[in-house]
């Protein structure tokens, strides 16, 4: 069976977005289901144009055809400032994500395209930096209400209104708060990425309060310092940081910085673990130009998918900056982080006289 691919859309795929606003209306028309949509106002073509010009139109493939579209933006309609919100009360409008005009063909001929959309749509909006989640539709849609219900939307309320040219709509408003996430660091998370880094380290960094800062600085404070738009973390339900990935895409400043402000740390504070900076160098520089990335999760968070996303995040940031590679640098062959990554989709690619590897994937 095929699999569900979700892409954001192409200016050639505006026809069939149309064609599934339109079947669905048509269906709704026979009677089969009420969604409260209108044909020749809401949605058609202009609404997909319009999405796709603001880069917030997104489908879903299914057996190379598009079945499915949804527009994914921060854009609250104005409505949403009488809704009586609660779990989602004390978020800021940049932490708020919006799904819109979430449709699904009614000729699909599989099941499960909708519970995958949204399953998306929450992905994408955590690793933009939205833990708080917003969808609204028609009151009578409720074929859409039970599965936002069953996804874990809770309703905060029905407003009436004209919404998109449809007159005395009774728009019902639903919100998610996602008690743990991926999402894009903040200033405020540097301190807790220390403690994680120092927890998750090997032994020989865990010895004194010296080799524990000693491995922040080398794994950690070039990143938040430097490349902190490469950073996405794993936030618990009190937006604390409880795992992390970091990346260094650029090589030559992250030589330079090591050399001239993070070695000169250790040769003052702990000039025995000196030569982990220059080692951090020479891994880097087997791989580069690609970037390169440093993972660590608290144990309890482990083993439960967290690292995956965090990579899935750092791949389509680093796709979207136009870098077709990410590379791991220096994993003991055989290690539990080796079989990690390659069980993710890592190769090897190098081998070290230390017996450790080197390896890549596309973005």
């Amino acid at each position: 069976m095929q699999d569900f691919v979700f892409r954001k859309a192409l200016p050639g795929d505006i026809a069939a977005c149309a064609h599934i606003y339109d079947r669905i209306i048509e269906e709704q028309d026979k009677g089969g289901f009420v969604i409260g949509w209108v044909h020749g106002i809401y949605p058609t073509a202009e609404t997909a144009e319009a999405a796709l010009k603001n880069d917030e139109l997104f489908v879903c493939e299914y057996d190379g055809k598009v079945v499915a579209s949804g527009i994914i933006n921060k854009t609250q309609v104005d409505i949403y400032a009488a809704i009586p919100w609660r779990e989602t009360a004390d978020a800021r409008d940049d932490e708020v994500c919006v799904l819109h005009t979430l449709t699904v063909s009614p000729d699909i001929t599989v099941r499960g395209c909708g519970t995958a959309f949204v399953d998306f749509y929450e992905n994408y909006a955590t690793a933009h930096g939205c833990r708080n989640l917003r969808i609204d539709t028609n009151v009578k849609n409720t074929r859409a209400r039970k599965l936002y219900a069953k996804l874990g939307f809770r309703e905060a309320g029905v407003e009436r209104c004209t919404f998109n040219g449809l007159r005395h709509i009774d728009l019902v408003c639903l919100e998610k708060r996602l008690p743990v996430c991926v999402r894009k660091y903040s200033p405020r998370d540097k301190e807790d990425m220390r403690f994680i880094c120092r927890v998750t380290a090997d032994k020989i960094f865990k010895q004194s309060d010296k080799t524990r800062t000693a491995v922040t600085t080398v794994y950690n404070d070039y990143f938040t310092e430097q490349e902190p738009e490469h950073i996405f973390v794993v936030a618990d339900e009190n937006d604390r940081a409880v795992g992390y990935i970091v990346c260094c895409a650029d090589f030559d400043k992250f030589e330079n910085c090591m050399k001239k402000i993070y070695i000169p740390k250790l040769v003052k504070f702990c000039p025995f673990l000196t030569p982990v900076g220059f080692y951090s160098i020479h891994a880097a520089k087997q791989t580069a130009p690609t970037p390169h990335l440093h993972m660590d999760i608290l144990p309890q968070y482990q083993r439960r998918g967290w690292g995956t996303k965090l990579m899935n995040a750092l791949r389509e940031q680093l796709k979207s900056e136009g870098y077709p590679l990410l590379s791991v640098c220096g994993a003991a062959a055989g290690s539990p982080g080796y079989k990690m990554y390659t069980k993710y989709g890592f190769r090897p690619v190098k081998n070290s006289r230390s017996k450790r590897v080197t390896l890549m994937i596309d973005t």
